[in-house]
């Protein structure tokens, strides 16, 4: 055996050794942290063209709403002077009324269900979009060092955890709240119900 060749191979140092493991585990952090992007940016645009729908919508409702207002008023305005009103006194008066009725049903429904299905999925829209910017501050980071290291993939995997989390409380609150309507209009009936039956 000569002197120059090794028996014994190479130790390296923790530091060589930590490197080459975040160089050899580089790649699948990359595809996890592009994969959790890809599904808030999918997540993103669903919500993004359920806004625009809602929207929409909303214009719709107002444009037929005008729409109906002036036909009525227009006709209303006609069939007043035209009609003898002692002959058919009732025609104005049911215009005015279905002009009324209708500008209360359609300006209750855009104010609310429109505007509050509008605002729910902007703000989801904006908190989405918080967290891929944050995301994207994450992701450059890494791209500047070249190695994603653990302490990286932690903390962006504490971002991810942070944002189900958010999800998740925003969930329950809109389940809490469904469920207290629904509750309170269960004890109506039920409340109806009995009083119905000891009036019977």
């Amino acid at each position: 055996m000569s002197k120059t060749e090794n028996i014994y191979p190479i130790i390296k140092s923790a530091e060589e050794t930590q490197e080459l493991v975040n160089k050899a585990i580089n790649p699948m952090r990359v595809k996890e942290m592009l994969l959790q992007r890809d599904i808030l940016n999918k997540d993103l645009k669903r919500y993004q063209k359920l806004n625009k729908r809602w929207k929409k919508v909303d214009k719709s409702i107002k444009i037929s709403a005008t729409i109906f207002i002036g036909l009525t008023s227009i006709a209303t305005a006609i069939s007043s002077p035209l009609v003898i009103p002692l002959v058919y006194p009732w025609i104005p008066i049911v215009l005015g009324v279905l002009s009324g009725t209708e500008s209360i049903l359609l300006g209750g429904t855009v104010f609310g269900l429109t505007n509050k299905k509008k605002k729910f999925y902007l703000d989801k829209c904006k908190h989405i979009q918080s967290y891929l910017d944050k995301m994207y501050l994450n992701i450059e980071k890494c791209k500047e060092d070249g190695i994603i290291t653990l302490e990286k993939i932690e903390g962006f995997r504490k971002l991810m955890e942070e944002y189900k989390f958010e999800l998740k409380k925003k969930i329950k609150k809109e389940v809490k709240k469904n469920l207290k309507k629904e509750l309170i209009q269960e004890q109506k009936e039920n409340l109806k119900s009995q009083f119905h039956s000891r009036l019977n």
